[in-house]
């Protein structure tokens, strides 16, 4: 279950702390009712830093696939053949 406070729940930060801490979730911190900020602990924000990269690169991934699928692409030996051509080694 999602996590909010108000935002006066912020004057006693050690309380807020623990609050961050013991939530499974990132935690909500409302100003007037609605949604002013989001707060996670540092292992929250990394997983969910690696899951959005994750699925970068799955894209790309999923991009270089239809391209070969559609002879736009070329292989790695090919790609190297060309490189070494272009920047002279």
């Amino acid at each position: 279950m999602a996590t909010c406070v108000p935002v006066r729940e912020l004057k006693d930060t050690a309380h807020f702390l623990s609050i961050v801490e013991d939530s499974r979730e990132p935690v909500t911190v409302t100003r007037n009712g609605r949604e002013a900020i989001i707060v996670m602990t540092p292992e929250m924000y990394d997983s969910l830093r690696s899951e959005l990269a994750h699925e970068r690169l799955m894209r790309k991934l999923d991009r270089a696939e239809t391209e070969l699928s559609r002879g736009e692409g070329v292989d790695g030996p090919s790609f190297m053949a060309a490189m070494r051509v272009k920047y002279g080694e």
